[in-house]
C-alpha cells in the first residue's frame, strides 16, 4: 500500500509540473480539462499494472548502465519498503480508512445540503431552464442541469448573467468532472497533489464558463459591470460550480489572454506523459 502510495505521488507529481510549467497559464482550457482528467487517472491507474512485460531487446537496452544501477537501488528500497509495510500495515491501513471514510461522508453529506436545498427553493424555468431561488444559499451554483440562485438576485441586473455562466457549466458538463475528482480525492486523500489538481480544474471550469459568456457579452462589460461587482459568497459543497468564485482579478486577467494553441507543445506534452508512463511500467516490471 505504501509503495503504491509513493507511485501514485511521483507520477501525479510529475505530471502536475508539467501542467504548472507548461500549461496553468496558456488559454488552452479545452486541452487543460483534458489534461488534468486524463492524467490524475492514469497517476492512479498505473501503478496498478504489475504484470507488464517487455520484449528482449528492450529490456536489454534498459538494464545498461547507470539505468541498471538506478533498478538496483529500487529494487533495495522496495524490499526495505515491504519489510516496514507489514510491519506498519494495520496502522496505516486503519488510519487511511478513517480519511476515505471521511471523505466520503462529505460527499454523502454534498449530495444531502444539494437535496434540501432543492426541496425548499422556488422553481422555475426561464429560457427552458430549471432554476431553483433559495433564501439558503449566498452564492448561484449549478449541479448537473440544474441552476441555484440566491432569492435576491431574482429581480438583480446580474440574474441574466449568472444564467449565462452556469449555464455554461451545465452544458460543458462540468458537475461530471467535480464527482470523479470529489471520489477521487476520497479514494486518495492521503496524496497531496489531488488537491491541487483539484483547485486547478475548478479554476479551468471557471474560465471556460468565463469564456463562453463573453461570446454574448462584451469582455470589458463583463468585466467591469459584472465581476467586478459580484460579492464574495460561500458554495455549499465542493461538488458544485458557482458564481463567485475568487480572486476575481485572476478570472479578468484570463479572459484578456488570447487563446493558446501550440501544437508543439501538445505533441511534447504528450511525448513526457508517454515516456514516464513506460519508465514506470519498466521499473514495475523489474520489481515484480
Amino acid at each position: 500500500m505504501i509503495l503504491y502510495f509513493i507511485k501514485t505521488v511521483i507520477l501525479l507529481g510529475v505530471f502536475y509540473g508539467m501542467y504548472a510549467l507548461f500549461l496553468k497559464n496558456n488559454k488552452s482550457l479545452r486541452w487543460n480539462r483534458l489534461y488534468l482528467v486524463f492524467t490524475i487517472l492514469l497517476s492512479i491507474l498505473l501503478p496498478l499494472l504489475n504484470g507488464f512485460s517487455f520484449g528482449p531487446m528492450l529490456a536489454s537496452m534498459l538494464h545498461n548502465g547507470m539505468f541498471s544501477d538506478v533498478l538496483n537501488v529500487i529494487d533495495v528500497l522496495a524490499n526495505q519498503l515491504n519489510k516496514t509495510t507489514q510491519y506498519y500495515g494495520k496502522i496505516i491501513f486503519g488510519f487511511y480508512m478513517l480519511g476515505l471514510l471521511w471523505g466520503l461522508l462529505r460527499i454523502v453529506l454534498g449530495f444531502v445540503v444539494i437535496r434540501r436545498i432543492q426541496q425548499s427553493a422556488v422553481y422555475e424555468t426561464i429560457a427552458e431552464q430549471p432554476v431553483y431561488f433559495s433564501e439558503h444559499i449566498e452564492s448561484p451554483f449549478s449541479y448537473f442541469k440544474r441552476i441555484y440562485i440566491p432569492s435576491q438576485y431574482k429581480k438583480s441586473s446580474m440574474l441574466h448573467v449568472i444564467l449565462l455562466h452556469e449555464k455554461a457549466h451545465v452544458n460543458k458538463l462540468h458537475s461530471r468532472d467535480k464527482i470523479l475528482f470529489s471520489f477521487l480525492q476520497a479514494f486518495c486523500w492521503m496524496n497531496p497533489f489531488v488537491y491541487l489538481y483539484h483547485k486547478e480544474l475548478d479554476w479551468n471550469h471557471v474560465y471556460e464558463a468565463d469564456e463562453l459568456v463573453t461570446l454574448e457579452i462584451n469582455t470589458v462589460d463583463y468585466c467591469q459591470d459584472y465581476l467586478l461587482k459580484s460579492k464574495s459568497g460561500l458554495s455549499p459543497t465542493r461538488l458544485v460550480n458557482h458564481f463567485f468564485y475568487q480572486p476575481i482579478q485572476k478570472r479578468i486577467d484570463m479572459l484578456n489572454k488570447k487563446s493558446y494553441h501550440s501544437i508543439g507543445l501538445q505533441v511534447l506534452v504528450v511525448l513526457v506523459i508517454l515516456m514516464c508512463s513506460i519508465l514506470m511500467l519498466v521499473l514495475q516490471s523489474d520489481l515484480k
